[in-house]
């Protein structure tokens, strides 16, 4: 991550500190592991728009229907009127699974990764409703949207942050 978006990181870690949970809401890739099959019809349940409102923060979510092998995601972090960063979110099948490809862009689009780098979770598990990848966890339950994610910065420091959606309408 280059410097220059340390310090929307920072922000971004202290606006989200009351999200903080504990216990086993993800699970880290261990070497030895496989991938479980899945198809991407698996997570039609993700698809529509999500938003959510957290400590002077607005998100939203919005995942297309399965297609082409694929499901692609938008994410944006609202503070104040001003736009925090962004994310384009990208689930594949890959060799008989599934992974999940982020991208994070700035407030003005300038991105968090390198041109061809961005952050991947392989899946780790599946269920109904629920799936979980590498450090990213979502469960959904009825027009609820939780979403777990195991943030690691340049220091080593490590969090979980939670994210709560509600189904919106377009």
């Amino acid at each position: 991550m280059k410097f220059q978006h340390l310090n929307s990181l920072l922000l971004f870690f202290f606006l989200l500190s009351a999200n903080v949970v504990c216990g086993q809401e993800v699970v880290e890739w261990e070497e030895g592991m496989q991938s479980p099959e899945a198809k991407i019809n698996d997570l039609s349940w993700l698809s529509g728009y999500w938003k959510g409102n957290r400590n002077g923060l607005y998100m939203d979510e919005l995942w297309t229907m399965p297609e082409g092998n694929n499901m692609t995601g938008s994410f944006r972090m609202i503070k104040d009127g001003e736009i925090l960063f962004s994310e384009i979110e990208s689930i594949t099948e890959e060799n008989g699974s599934l992974v999940m490809k982020i991208k994070h862009f700035d407030k003005s689009l300038k991105g968090w990764e390198e041109k061809d780098e961005m952050e991947t979770f392989k899946l780790i598990k599946i269920y109904d409703n629920e799936v979980w990848f590498d450090r990213l966890t979502i469960k959904r339950k009825g027009k609820n949207l939780k979403i777990w994610v195991l943030s690691k910065d340049t220091g080593g420091h490590r969090e979980i942050m939670h994210f709560s959606f509600k189904r919106a309408k377009l």
